[in-house]
C-alpha cells in the first residue's frame, strides 16, 4: 500500500500514517527511529470503544448444552395449554430421523416438587419416573422457556438429550419471553392470545409502577399493540374474551364456535350469550 492510500485509511489522530513530506526532518527522523525501535506511538484521545462496541449482554449470557431430557421440565407458567398431537407425532417423527434442529430455550432452577408430574403430563416414560427423580437429586433442573414442542416430540421419539440455550433468568423475565413467543405463533388461538396479551398488560403496567409511572389503561394497551405489532383495536377485541361467560369461552378454547361469534356474544349478557351459543352450535358453528 502506498503513503498516501495508508494516509485516506487511517484519520489523523488514531493512528494515521505519518508521510515524512507534509512534516519538517527533524520530526520525520523521530518517526522513522520510533517505528524502527518498535515501540508503541501515543495516540491522542483514541476511543477504541466507538470502533469496537462490546458484544451485546445477551449473547454473553447464553450458553449451549446438550442438556439430558431428564433434566429439562415444562414450565407451570407457559400461557399455551394445548398442543396438537398430531404435530407433535409428526415432529417426533423428523426428530428420529434427523434430530432437533433448533435448540430450545431454558433456564436453570432448583428441581421443585411437581416438576415430574408435568414432565408425564408431557409425555415423559412413566416407568422412568425414578430415573428422573434419582437424576434431579443435588441438580438444577432447566425450565423451558420456549420449545415445548420440540421436547414433547423429543419425548415421543425417545431422544435421551435435546439441545438447549440457557440463560438464567428471573420469573418475571421468563414469564414475559414465554407470552411474547406464544404471541408471535402463526397458529396462536384466540383464547391463549387473550390470556398472554392480558398477562403481557400486566408485566407492563407492573414495570411501568416501579418505574414511577401512573400509566392508563388505553397508554398501555397502546404500548402493547405497537411493541407486538398488532392494531389496538385487535388488542382490545382479545383482552375483551375474559369477558365470556366459561361455557362459551370453552366452546372457543375447544373450536366448537370462530372467534367472530365471540366477538359478538361477549356483548351480550352471560345468560343470553348461552342461549345464542345453543343456536350456535345447533346451526352448527354457522
Amino acid at each position: 500500500m502506498s503513503e498516501a492510500a495508508s494516509t485516506h485509511s487511517h484519520p489523523k489522530g488514531e493512528g494515521a500514517h505519518i508521510n515524512p513530506a507534509t512534516v519538517s526532518s527533524a520530526e520525520a527522523a523521530k518517526h522513522k527511529a520510533l517505528k524502527e525501535s518498535g515501540a508503541p506511538r501515543s495516540v491522542p484521545e483514541a476511543k477504541p470503544a466507538a470502533h469496537f462496541p462490546a458484544a451485546p449482554l445477551a449473547a454473553a449470557q447464553d450458553d449451549f448444552k446438550m442438556l439430558p431430557i431428564e433434566l429439562v421440565v415444562p414450565s407451570a407458567s407457559n400461557p399455551r395449554k394445548h398442543f396438537d398431537e398430531g404435530y407433535i407425532a409428526e415432529l417426533a417423527e423428523s426428530i428420529r430421523a434427523v434430530g432437533v434442529q433448533t435448540p430450545i430455550r431454558v433456564r436453570p432452577r432448583p428441581s421443585i416438587a411437581d416438576d415430574f408430574d408435568r414432565a408425564k403430563a408431557a409425555g415423559y416414560p412413566a416407568q422412568a419416573s425414578e430415573v428422573f427423580r434419582a437424576a434431579q437429586k443435588g441438580n438444577d433442573v432447566y425450565e423451558i422457556v420456549a420449545g415445548e414442542c420440540r421436547y414433547r416430540a423429543s419425548l415421543k421419539a425417545g431422544a435421551k438429550s435435546i439441545p438447549a440455550v440457557v440463560r438464567a433468568m428471573s420469573d418475571e423475565q421468563a414469564l414475559e419471553a414465554q407470552i411474547v413467543e406464544n404471541l408471535q405463533r402463526k397458529d396462536v388461538a384466540p383464547v391463549e392470545e387473550s390470556r398472554g396479551f392480558a398477562a403481557l398488560l400486566g408485566q407492563m403496567e407492573k414495570q411501568r409502577k416501579a418505574a414511577g409511572e401512573k400509566p392508563t389503561r388505553q397508554q398501555l394497551i397502546q404500548a402493547l399493540a405497537d411493541r407486538l405489532g398488532k392494531s389496538v383495536r385487535h388488542v382490545y377485541a382479545r383482552l375483551k374474551l375474559a369477558e365470556l361467560d366459561a361455557k362459551v369461552l370453552a366452546a372457543l378454547e375447544q373450536g366448537l364456535i370462530e372467534a367472530s361469534h365471540a366477538d359478538e356474544l361477549v356483548r351480550l349478557q352471560p345468560a343470553d350469550q348461552l342461549k345464542c351459543l345453543e343456536e350456535i352450535l345447533i346451526d352448527g358453528g354457522g
